[in-house]
């Protein structure tokens, strides 16, 4: 397949999805949220799209973008409500905006980037809300 006019142009990043699995096993995500991304990008790439690796990085980016449907799912992904449980998704919220105190004694979310930087940052995580209909309680 051809690359599309974005895959040539030089911000465009592609992470292959093991790749992706892979940093966001890192990152601090859950096996159940690993797979549910893995398991909704199955779902693209069958849909056979023209692009498929810009419709990857489409769901790469959702599954960044704090608020998301995409991110919602993978945080409640097998969640089962227990004190305990509640705990270990504040820990992973904590590992992946990468919360550290600063000597302020303020909380700095250390993996938080610009949405309009997102190609130079594929990694961090952004808050972007641009419809309030993706916005959770």
């Amino acid at each position: 397949m051809m690359a599309s006019i974005r895959q040539n142009h030089p911000e465009f990043v592609f992470l292959t999805l093991e790749e992706q699995l892979t940093q966001l096993a890192k990152d601090g995500w859950h096996q159940g949220a690993v797979k549910l991304y893995q398991d909704t990008i199955m779902r693209v790439l069958e849909m056979d799209l023209m692009d498929p690796q810009a419709s990857q990085m489409r769901l790469w980016y959702d599954a960044h973008r704090v608020g998301s449907e995409l991110f919602h799912k993978m945080l409640v992904a097998e969640y089962r409500p227990s004190q305990r449980n509640a705990t270990a998704r504040i820990a992973i919220l904590e590992n992946v905006l990468g919360f550290q105190v600063d000597v302020d004694n303020f909380v700095q979310m250390t993996r938080l980037g610009f949405w309009s930087e997102r190609n130079h940052t594929p990694l961090l995580y952004y808050l972007h809300i641009d419809d309030t209909k993706h916005l959770r309680n």
